[in-house]
């Protein structure tokens, strides 16, 4: 006997095989139903084994951290710093002591600049007294005429034009100030860094990073993002960007990696990066022999930078920030051409701007004796 159950499977199976050509169909759907099974198990394993080989590969992949201590081009000296094609000099770290002329594309040194500058009014005192015409003051390196802020906007445009990442860089901060005619424009400042940073700019790529690790800009504030730019930066050959690396790392609680940092920023001449190595040698963390080597290096790169034009401009900056009018009205006798550069050094020892004392708090080789 059958029961009912087998009876009506057996009927529906029966009925069903006698159609024609319902038997293979079935046949056909079960075959694609089982291998539709077998590809999710097999899709299932696969994907347990991959998710097993990603865990692995993460648990054996080092750290971001362990990247840059081992990453052999952030510690190897970067490139040679860019000359001053006037004096020959290597520029000076700090950006504001240059300034960029659209009309040759040339960085030029601010001593440089302001020598220029004297020589034409030397020139056109004499000038004056023979009644003849005097002469402009022009670029001092292509000697191109100084025009109004319009011609120099469109100047800057034309060598952006070339994919200068210098022009974008100088454009970009003047829409950033607000400053040669322009609106001030933190949006647009910061599309043109990021385009001049894109074109290999250190400079801009060492500004993005401050944006990011200051918030500025309108920037969501990120040190991660900080961190990658000053990495390009300094890898650009960028010194300042260098001791901002430092700040990060120190923030980031990688104190060894900061001292690693300024130890390069302070043997490429930065002074800032020299001062936080005297705390951390106060405090132990750098032996007398180390801080020696440094202090040399140091020495000797910004002796590679320093000259008796640059002295006399960085001595007039000082005075300026200082708000001492006597020392600021013995530089314009000179740079109007009233002094001679001797006469000048005797102003300022009469006045007793010169002495042994305030040259050895000066010059990095009166730190080094103290």
């Amino acid at each position: 006997r059958k029961s009912s159950g087998e009876a009506i499977l057996t009927k529906e199976t029966t009925d069903t095989a006698a159609l024609p050509g319902t038997g293979a169909k079935m046949a056909d759907e079960e075959s694609s139903a089982l291998a539709a099974a077998a590809d999710e198990v097999a899709s299932m394993s696969v994907s347990g084994e991959t998710e097993g080989e990603h865990k692995k590969e993460n648990e054996t992949r080092p750290n971001a951290d362990v990247l840059v201590a081992n990453d052999p081009d952030l510690w190897k000296p970067g490139p040679p710093p860019e000359d001053c094609p006037v004096c020959m000099i290597p520029l000076p770290i700090a950006n504001d002591q240059s300034i960029y002329y659209p009309c040759c594309g040339m960085l030029i040194c601010r001593a440089c600049v302001n020598e220029s500058r004297r020589a034409v009014r030397i020139i056109n005192s004499k000038r004056a007294k023979k009644e003849e015409p005097p002469v402009e003051e022009s670029c001092a390196f292509c000697r191109t005429p100084y025009c109004d802020e319009d011609e120099y906007v469109k100047q800057l445009l034309l060598r952006t034009e070339k994919d200068d990442c210098k022009a974008y860089f100088s454009i970009a901060n003047s829409y950033r100030d607000g400053t040669n005619g322009l609106p001030k424009d933190e949006s647009k400042a910061l599309e043109l860094h990021i385009r001049a940073a894109e074109l290999g700019s250190a400079q801009a790529m060492a500004f993005l990073g401050y944006v990011y690790e200051s918030g500025e800009l309108g920037v969501i504030q990120d040190l991660d993002k900080a961190r990658e730019f000053y990495i390009k930066a300094v890898k650009g050959g960028n010194t300042p960007a260098r001791l901002r690396l430092g700040a990060v790392e120190f923030k980031r609680n990688k104190h060894d990696l900061a001292i690693r940092h300024w130890v390069i920023a302070a043997e490429g001449g930065h002074q800032a990066a020299m001062k936080h190595l005297w705390s951390y040698f106060y405090k132990g963390k750098l032996s007398k022999d180390e801080l020696e080597s440094i202090l040399r290096a140091n020495k000797n790169a910004n002796d590679e930078r320093n000259s008796e034009d640059r002295e006399r401009c960085s001595s007039l900056e000082k005075a300026k920030e200082n708000n001492d009018k006597m020392l600021i009205g013995l530089y314009h006798q000179y740079y109007l051409g009233n002094f001679t550069a001797k006469e000048l050094k005797m102003a300022r020892k009469d006045f007793g701007y010169i002495s042994r004392k305030t040259e050895l708090s000066f010059s990095p080789a009166g730190i080094y004796c103290c």
